[in-house]
Formats: C-alpha cells, structure tokens, sequence
C-alpha cells in the first residue's frame, strides 16, 4: 500500500519509549521521496532502459540494422587460389574448414558456398559487435565512436575478405574475441575470461593455425596478471589450458588425416615453409649430411631446382609455392607411380626428416632472413602504432590504457613474427592485426581525453 508523503515527517503516535520515537524519525526522514510516491505506469525511455539493461540501445539496433545491409551487399562468395585444398581435404590443411563445407555440403547441397559465406560473415559480425560492446562497456565510449568501432572492425566484410571460401574470416572472428576476452581480464580480472580466450584461439587454429599467434599473447597478459596479484597457480592453470589446446590440435589434425588421408600425420604446413626457406641456403654438404639414399636423392633434386638464388632480394618474393605446390612432390623416386595422396605423404615425411637439420645448420641466415622479411614488411600503419603505443605506455598514468595499447602492439607483433617466419607478408595474412589499429587510437584518445 502505498504511503502519502506532503514533504514534512508523517505524525508518531505517542510512544513508550521516546529515543527509538526519535531514531525512527530520522529513519524516515532520511529516506528518499521516491519511496512514498506511486510508481509511474509509463517510464521513459530512460526509466526502462534503466529496469531492463539487456535491453537494446538505438547505437546496438543501429549496428545491427548495419549487419543486416552488409549480410546483403557483401555475401557474394569468391573463391581464391587457396580455396581448393580446403575443398579437396588436403593433407596440409587444417581439419576445421573442410570439415564445415562438408556439413553445409550436406544440409544445402546446392547452396554450400552462400551458406558458408553467410555463416562467416555473421561470425564476423558477432565477433566485431562483441569486441565493440566490450570497448563500449570498460572504456565509457559514446555511441558515436562505439558505432564508428564497429564499423571499422566490420571492414574485412566491405573489402569482400569474409565473402573469400577459406578460413580467414574465422581466423579475424576468433582474434576478435579472444582479444575482447583479454581486454575483459584487463578491468575484471577473472580467470574465466582466458579460458575462454584460449578455447576461443584452440577453435580459431583449427581453422587456420596462423591463430595460434594469440598463445603467446594470452600468455604475457596471464603472466601481467599473476605478478600483478600474485596468483601463480592461476597463470600455471592458463599455461596448463594453451598446453592441452595445442595437442588437441594436433591430435584433431592426425585423426583427420588418418579418415580422409589415411595417414596418421599432422598438417605441418608450418614446417614445408620453413623447409622451402631453409632449402635455399642448403649445399652439397647438407645432402652428404642426410642419411638416407632417398632424402640425398630428393634434397639434390631440390638444390638442383633452386640453383643459387640471392636471397637478399627475396623478401618480397613467393619461394615457398613453386617448390611445395609444383615441384617437390615430383622429385621423389618413382613419383610417377605414386597416387596423390601417396606422394603428399612422402613429401610430408621426407620435409619432417629434413628440415630440423637444416635450421639446425643454417639457424643464423634463417632468423636474418626472417628479420629483414619483418622489417620490410612493416607498413607505415605499423609504424604508426607502434609509436603511438609505445609513448601512451611510456607517458600514461592510466595503467588500464597502457595494458590495452599493449595488446595490441603484442598482437600485431606476434602476428607479423609468425607471418615472416613462414611465408610472404601480405594483406591477407596481416589484417587480422592491422584492422585493429585506428580503434585501439580513437579509443586511446578518447580515454585520454575524458581522464583530462
């Protein structure tokens, strides 16, 4: 029943006791007015948003409404160069993707492709309004600059990068949520939250193992986290999760092959890059190394091939697809004779041999490669950041922002690392990091800017 309030304290009966009278008084006129007054039947927009916050704002419904237009525009699928080894089960790919065109084979046999591309695109979509929601949540952003976020997260769709029948976009997907899961740690601090970045990174490297560049980054931030709290059992928990998510790794990628290859092998696409590089600096003296007639026969075969390349002006160049997609399989012995899934499985024996020997004799050109492929990779976008970055954590005051500006300097270095380790560095390998660069400054800015 509600109680009638006129602005002075209601009458008290006479009471026994007079000071419980008094503190009584002061109860209840200490208490907001609200309380005496009868609820409105129509709050506005505020009162409900206020009782019901899992209720949409304009900016949500306005992104979403976006998402809807993009679905349309941007859902014309394209394939690549890459897209027809996901389709044919090739040894060197990753289970995840092969494994999905199969199931939408299945349930749309004559809309696979749009299916799938509708089914990235969303994941893109989810991931960019999650990663965005969380920016908008722990660093109070305006719904300006949270829909600006979100659009440009949103920007490998209007490219037609998510359209493209290949993993990439599940890869960016997967980086966008692990990334809002960390960032989550950095004001929560909750163990869950790098659980579930790791099983989100362990989904992501099964589509594509270039994911994995986000165990490394999950692992510095866990190890901030426990030398900040001292709370080593927890970082030892989230090294224990990145452990166990690497061997069901490979152990998906075994069991894989072993149905569709009938070869009990990892895909070891990793280890034909590196063995396609290490290869030009090999010699004579490398094949008299080898033990085996057969890989003497093939490395010669491969050395023959490459001839004496200058590497020093190779940093720009593919070296890594005519020796592993054109050549290599035909330098075995009879290869002639061998069926095509024969000949990959020799192929991935003979590079699984070989190349731990020649890192091992030519560890030093390697790495220098690999650092000049870096450095000339580096556009001025990453310059950019990079310098950005290092002076708000250098200058900063607000340790939140300087742990924020470092994940992103930690992601795109290690994306970038792993990238010039392995093959060329190219859009297509790179955008996964560098979209994130102009949110990750608009919300340093802004951060800045309101602490002023």
């Amino acid at each position: 029943m509600a109680v009638k309030h006129s602005g002075a304290a209601p009458a008290l009966s006479p009471a026994r006791n007079p000071v419980s009278a008094a503190k009584r008084l002061r109860i209840i006129q200490a208490m907001p007015l609200s309380l005496f007054q009868k609820t409105s039947k129509n709050p506005d927009a505020a009162q409900k948003h206020a009782a019901n916050p899992s209720r949409l704002s304009n900016a949500e419904l306005f992104i979403i409404a976006c998402n809807f237009l993009m679905l349309g525009l941007f859902s014309q699928f394209k394939l690549s160069s890459d897209s027809a080894s996901y389709l044919q089960h090739s040894m060197l790919r990753s289970p995840g993707y092969p494994l999905l065109l199969d199931v939408l084979t299945k349930v749309f046999p004559d809309l696979a492709y749009a299916a799938t591309v509708i089914l990235q695109t969303s994941a893109v979509m989810c991931a960019a309004f999650f990663l965005s929601k969380v920016l908008k949540k722990h660093f109070n952003l305006p719904d300006p600059l949270f829909v600006f976020c979100d659009m440009l997260l949103l920007s490998p769709v209007a490219s037609g990068r998510a359209a493209l029948i290949g993993p990439e976009a599940f890869m960016y997907a997967a980086v966008l949520t692990a990334a809002g899961f960390i960032i989550k740690d950095i004001f929560e601090e909750t163990q869950h939250n790098f659980s579930r970045a790791v099983s989100i990174t362990f989904i992501g490297c099964l589509m594509k193992p270039q994911t994995a560049f986000m165990y490394p980054v999950i692992a510095l931030f866990a190890f901030i986290r426990a030398r900040e709290t001292r709370t080593w059992k927890k970082l030892a928990g989230t090294l224990s999760a990145i452990l166990v998510a690497v061997c069901l790794t490979g152990i998906s990628e075994r069991a894989y092959n072993l149905h569709f290859n009938k070869n009990f092998t990892d895909c070891g696409f990793g280890h034909f890059h590196m063995f396609a590089t290490l290869a030009h600096f090999a010699g004579p003296e490398d094949v008299a190394a080898l033990s085996l007639p057969e890989d003497k026969y093939v490395m010669q075969k491969v050395l023959d091939y490459i001839g004496k390349p200058d590497m020093s002006a190779k940093y720009d160049e593919d070296i890594y697809s005519p020796l592993l997609w054109h050549s290599l399989s035909t330098f075995m012995p009879d290869a002639e004779k061998q069926n095509p899934q024969e000949a990959r499985y020799r192929e991935r024996i003979f590079v699984s041999r070989v190349w731990p020997k020649l890192m091992k004799n030519h560890a030093p050109e390697f790495f220098k490669f690999v650092a000049g492929k870096f450095v000339l990779g580096l556009s001025y976008g990453y310059y950019l950041f990079f310098v950005a970055g290092l002076w708000i954590i250098a200058k900063s005051k607000d340790g939140k922002l300087r742990k924020f500006m470092l994940l992103g300097i930690a992601m795109a270095v290690m994306n970038h690392l792993i990238i010039s380790m392995l093959t060329v560095v190219r859009d297509r390998y790179s955008f996964a990091t560098t979209v994130l660069f102009s949110p990750f400054i608009l919300i340093a800015v802004w951060r800045t800017s309101a602490h002023d």
